[in-house]
């Protein structure tokens, strides 16, 4: 990931999207969140959770640390499920301006 950028992360999920009730899906760095995109920034569909970070919250990151990516899930049946937490990497940008 770079900082500045509007990456979309897509989810599989093993069951039908529809079966969500609530999901987030958090960023973090040193084991701190600081980006949570919820349910109504996310699109469902199938058997994916997608989500897209503005340059705002990417521009949040320290690209001398990874990002630590999770999502949670909550299902109409009040599972409460989550994935592996997964690091990747933040490249810099060279200046920290949105572009508009």
């Amino acid at each position: 990931m770079i900082r500045g950028t509007t990456p979309t992360h897509t989810f599989n999920i093993p069951f039908e999207a529809s079966m969500i009730k609530e999901c987030r899906v958090l960023y973090a760095q040193d084991d701190v969140v600081i980006v949570t995109k919820s349910t109504s920034d996310c699109i469902l569909e199938g058997t994916t959770v997608k989500t897209t970070l503005s340059q705002q919250d990417t521009f949040k990151f320290d690209s001398n640390k990874g990002v630590q990516i999770q999502l949670r899930i909550l299902t109409k049946n009040d599972v409460a499920l989550a994935s592996v937490v997964a690091t990747v990497g933040i490249a810099r940008c060279l200046e920290d301006e949105v572009m508009m």
